[in-house]
């Protein structure tokens, strides 16, 4: 029972198969960064299971919308080639999150989730040279504007394969008694890991409450202000906090006593 109630807290075991939270731990995310890296002219990554530069590039960029922006998987298709721009007057690079209005089709096509949903987020001008480079050199010239013409079967397909490398290189994560345990890297989890990354920055280093904190997660992350969503990352936080205070607590009272 102990075990069970600390891997539901602890930041290392929050990711165990009956994890709550659903976020990556600092090491997970570190081994999908890893696996996820694409090759370039000069350097393979040997850890990529997917050999062809141009996919490599393109994977590497739909995990980047996922974990640094935290797009879910139906709105990575909703992109178009221009669905990220520069304000020359602000000089500020942005992602706008919206349907594609010529290719609407309820069956079969992904819609926003919600009207809070639609959104404009501002990017690196890192990621944005890395989109653009993408469209204007790598990406398949097709009769779509879809910034990734494939479907959502393929988007899986590719987690499929990444988690599949993963737990080859990283064999904690597929290790069952391990706390760094992770059936399969799913898409949502990375948003779920962008979620509680950014409640942590804004509170640890930006100083804000975390009601505050919350607050400004709604906007970026498509969720309304009655979502209770932000409120489920609050308690994330709280109990990773709470576990690292109760480390430090006890790392404390060793050198007292040592003393």
């Amino acid at each position: 029972m102990i075990k069970s109630k600390r891997d539901d807290l602890t930041i290392k075991g929050s990711n165990v198969k009956n994890n709550k939270y659903k976020s990556l731990t600092v090491y997970q995310l570190k081994a999908l960064k890893a696996v996820f890296y694409p090759h370039t002219a000069k350097k393979h990554n040997p850890l990529n299971p997917f050999k062809d530069k141009k996919l490599s590039f393109r994977n590497y960029l739909i995990s980047i919308l996922c974990y640094e922006y935290g797009l879910r998987r139906g709105e990575l298709h909703l992109l178009t080639t221009k669905s990220f721009n520069v304000n020359s007057r602000e000089n500020h690079c942005y992602l706008v999150i919206t349907n594609c209005e010529e290719e609407t089709n309820k069956k079969n096509d992904s819609s926003i989730k919600t009207s809070d949903s639609h959104r404009t987020l501002r990017i690196s001008k890192e990621h944005y040279e890395e989109l653009r480079f993408y469209v204007e050199n790598i990406r398949k010239k097709t009769e779509s504007d879809r910034l990734f013409p494939i479907t959502s079967r393929m988007i899986n397909l590719i987690f499929e394969k990444i988690t599949k490398a993963i737990h080859e290189n990283f064999p904690e994560t597929a290790d069952k008694n391990s706390e760094e345990y992770i059936k399969s890297f799913y898409p949502h989890y990375l948003r779920h890991t962008w979620a509680v990354n950014q409640l942590a920055y804004l509170v640890d280093i930006q100083g804000k409450t975390l009601e505050e904190a919350k607050d400004l997660i709604r906007d970026p992350g498509g969720w309304s202000i009655t979502s209770s969503m932000p409120d489920m990352y609050g308690a994330r936080y709280i109990a990773m906090k709470g576990n690292q205070a109760n480390i430090k607590r006890m790392d404390a009272n060793k050198v007292g006593q040592n003393g």
